[in-house]
Parts: structure tokens; C-alpha cells; sequence
């Protein structure tokens, strides 16, 4: 089977050039075997048809609970009449204003002598909306007052953003340092040459540092920038701080806010001229709710528009402030190259903190690595020179030199002024052989040994304890 209303909807003819100049020709439509009269273009008649079931509210039963109701057009129309911001929401409001019917459109019904119920879901409604006085006008003042608030809001907080943005810009001393030591790093980079000796530079600048790189290709010359400045002044890294209000001000364009300014002050005089209009008497809701909202609304556009004239003042010295040139200078750009700037910076500080702690962590590792040398060497030192003693038939005859030179007397090496009398106590029972021998000994010790300069073995065998224990007593 075929699909006719895709079909007409992909290749109808459209209107007849009868109902384009406003002559009705009803055309029978078949629709689950009912005839409906269709005076509208397919297209717009489906679009106002989709729009209409949209349209919902909730509804409070006897019970107590709630389900949504799809309004019909009366229901809409009662309700846009009554300006009832209950049952039309904010997107309720923008889909009637796109589908409200034309002045051409209008015509074209009221000529519809019929019967209403045979006329198609978007005719019957465009039907229902002549019995409002002035609907089109009432439903735009009805969707600009609901919306006024929001829009309102939001074009103050743009305007005090950007307000904020520049007085942080201007009294931050710790920004303009910087760039001083930028402009310090540009000039010596380029003496000797025609950009050399400037003083200042372009904003957009800024974004340069980052592109410049070192002969290494790694250092770039925003890097060198933040280490000189860690190096000469620290505290100057913490300037970001100073600057909370960019990233916001650079989603605000002053050109933007102007236009919404505009719209909101014609939306205004919309209002005003609908209050002096004839065709609303003095019981229609129109009359009752829209004088508060106009005095309350007029009064705010106005402070509003005092503070972004104020605010055009502020940018203009911003612009002069920073060598820009004010007939042409763009704020969103102007703080988006700022921003950019503020970015990379607190990037490049990121990089040269990583790479500081990865050399710290390098040298760290090699002093390290130097101490177990040095350790490793000394203890080789001395198994070297545990290994050069003496052992096996030396070690016996170093010893028996030692026994010898040690009852000779040849390791006494007394002066002349250390000598002192030796007494010796002899006990009975020892023959006259071993009193001979100590004697021989004592009178060996008196006399200065011929021997005196001689080394007979190496000076650590001759402490006290090593030649005890070498003499097993």
C-alpha cells in the first residue's frame, strides 16, 4: 500500500493561486472516511497541528492527585485572554508566536460560511483565536513579559561580568609586572633590530610566547619566562589569582548585549503602545495586569541601560589602557587572548615544576649512586690491605724476629731523659741461669740499642695489645 499523506506532504501542489489571493475553495480531504475541509497550505496546517498537541497542562482530581490534559482551542485561547502564566509556559507562548495565524490567513477563515466542524484541527483553531481582541499583539506582549525576567537577568549578569573583568584587568599590579618583564624578555631578544626598543606590545602577543622555541625545540619562550620570573620574583606566578572574571567576560560580547538591550527596549514601547490601544476595554485582563508589569519592567531597562553606557566607558579606557585601539576593539576577543595567556601560563609553570622535580629526583639518584661507590671503594681499601699482611712461614718469622728483638731489647726505644732505674725484685727458687738472663735484659733496656732507627716490623704490630696476644700471654 501507499503512503498518501507522506506522499502530499513530499509533493503536493500547495495552495491554489484562488486561495493565495484569499478566495475560498474548500477542498474535501479523506481522513478515516470523514470529509475535512482544509482552507490552509498541507505543510503549515500539519505544523500548527503538531504544535496544538503539545500543548498540555495538569489537572487536579477530586482525589487529590494530578494527570495532564491535552487543552483544546478554546482552552488556549480562554487562556491566552486571561494572560494566565499557570497554564501557558515560556515554551507554550514561543510555539503559539511561531504558529499564530497571519493577517492573509485570517481572512481566508472568516470567509468559511461552512460548517466549523468539518474544517480541519489548525483551521477550527485559527477560527477560535478572532474571538481574542488583538491576538498576535497579546500573545507577544503575554511571551515578552513571562520571558522578561530571565533575559533580563542574564544580560545584567553579562554586563557586571564584563564590568568586574575590567577592573580586575586595571588594578591588578602583578599582570602589568609581567608584561613588563615580557616586554624586558622582547626588547633584549630583539636589539639590534627594528622591533627592538618598543614599548609595549599587542595583546594577541601574548599567544606567541608559546609558538617561540628554544634551540633545544623543547623550551618554549613562555617556559623561560615563568622560570625567570620564579627565579626574580615568585610571588608574581600567583597573578591568575587576580583574574577570576575572564573566563566569564570572555563568553560576553558587548555587541550582543547591545542587541539584547535593543530587544528588550522595544519590547518596552510593544507594551506601551498596546496599553494605548482603543480595542481593550476596561474588563480585559490585558488592562489590569500589563500597567504594573510595563512601570516595574521600564524602569529596570533604564538603570540597565545606564550601566552598559557606563560599561562602553570602562572598555574604551581598558582599550587605551592597553594599547589598543578603541574605535575597533573587540572586548570578547580582547579577553579571550588574556585568558589564553592566563592558561598557558599556569601550564607552563605545571611543566617547569615537573621537570625541576624530575632533575631534583636525577641528582638525587646520582649522589646517591656516587656513595655506594665511595663505600664499595673504601671497603675494597681495606681488603687490600687485609690481604697484604703477613701469613704462612712470614707471619712466623716476622714473629720470631719480634720474640728476639723483644728480649734484646731492641724495641725499647727509650731517650736519654725517659730513662729510669728498674728495680727488680728476684724470688727464691729461680736459678741463677734465669737471674743471669733478666739481668741481661734490664742492662739491654739501660743502653740505647745500636738497632734504635731500625724498622724490624710494620708499627701496628707493636701496640700493646697486638704484641700480647702475638706472644700467646
Amino acid at each position: 500500500t501507499v503512503e498518501p499523506r507522506v506522499l502530499e506532504e513530499l509533493f503536493g501542489a500547495g495552495p491554489s493561486v484562488e486561495q493565495a489571493k484569499g478566495k475560498v475553495e474548500a477542498r474535501p480531504m479523506s481522513k478515516k472516511g470523514s470529509a475535512v475541509i482544509s482552507l490552509l497550505d498541507f505543510k503549515r496546517a500539519n505544523n500548527v497541528a503538531i504544535m496544538l498537541s503539545q500543548l498540555t497542562a495538569k489537572q487536579s482530581t477530586a482525589e487529590g492527585s494530578e494527570h495532564v490534559m491535552r487543552l483544546d482551542a478554546s482552552e488556549i485561547c480562554s487562556a491566552v485572554y486571561r494572560l494566565d502564566s499557570e497554564i501557558l509556559s515560556v515554551e507554550h507562548l514561543k510555539g503559539l508566536t511561531s504558529c499564530a495565524p497571519s493577517a492573509q490567513e485570517l481572512e481566508t477563515i472568516s470567509t468559511y460560511e461552512g460548517d466549523e466542524k468539518n474544517l480541519g484541527k489548525a483551521e477550527r483553531f485559527f477560527k477560535e483565536t478572532m474571538s481574542v481582541p488583538r491576538y498576535t499583539q497579546r500573545l507577544t506582549c503575554f511571551l515578552f513579559m513571562q520571558s522578561f525576567e530571565s533575559k533580563y537577568n542574564e544580560l545584567r549578569r553579562d554586563v557586571r561580568k564584563v564590568s568586574i573583568a575590567c577592573k580586575e584587568l586595571t588594578h591588578s599590579v602583578m599582570f602589568k609586572q609581567v608584561l613588563k618583564i615580557i616586554l624586558a624578555i622582547g626588547n633584549y631578544m630583539n636589539g639590534g633590530t627594528f622591533r627592538g626598543g618598543a614599548y609595549g606590545f599587542k595583546i594577541d602577543t601574548l599567544q606567541k610566547l608559546n609558538d617561540t622555541k628554544a634551540v633545544d625545540r623543547k623550551t618554549t619562550l613562555l617556559r623561560y619566562v615563568v622560570s625567570f620570573v620564579d627565579k626574580t620574583d615568585p610571588k608574581l606566578l600567583s597573578f591568575p589569582n587576580q583574574l577570576h572574571s575572564l573566563e566569564e567576560a570572555s563568553r560576553a560580547s558587548p555587541q550582543a548585549m547591545e542587541q539584547e538591550l535593543k530587544a528588550l527596549n522595544k519590547g518596552i514601547q510593544m507594551i506601551h503602545s498596546e496599553l494605548c490601544s482603543s480595542e481593550y476595554d476596561d474588563k480585559d485582563p490585558f488592562r489590569s495586569v500589563m500597567p504594573a508589569f510595563f512601570q516595574t519592567a521600564s524602569g529596570s531597562v533604564e538603570l540597565l541601560s545606564n550601566e552598559f553606557t557606563d560599561l562602553m566607558a570602562v572598555l574604551r579606557k581598558v582599550a587605551e589602557t592597553f594599547g589598543e585601539d578603541a574605535s575597533a576593539f573587540d572586548a570578547q576577543e580582547f579577553f579571550g587572548a588574556i585568558l589564553h595567556f592566563v592558561k598557558a601560563f599556569r601550564e607552563a609553570k605545571r611543566t617547569n615544576d615537573l621537570e625541576r622535580g624530575k632533575e631534583l629526583e636525577k641528582q638525587k639518584r646520582e649522589r646517591e649512586r656516587d656513595q655506594r661507590v665511595l663505600r664499595k671503594k673504601r671497603v675494597s681499601e681495606r681488603d687490600v690491605g687485609a690481604a697484604q699482611l703477613p701469613v704462612g712461614e712470614e707471619a712466623g718469622e716476622l714473629i720470631g724476629n719480634l720474640m728476639e728483638a723483644v728480649r734484646s731489647g731492641r724495641t725499647f726505644r727509650l731517650h736519654q731523659k725517659e730513662k729510669r732505674s728498674v728495680r727488680t725484685i728476684w724470688r727464691g727458687g729461680r736459678n741463677s741461669r734465669n737471674r743471669n738472663e733478666s739481668e741481661n735484659v734490664i742492662n739491654a733496656s739501660s743502653e740505647r740499642s745500636e738497632y734504635r732507627n731500625e724498622t724490624l716490623v710494620p708499627r701496628s704490630f707493636l701496640s700493646g695489645r697486638r704484641l700480647v696476644n702475638l706472644l700467646g700471654t
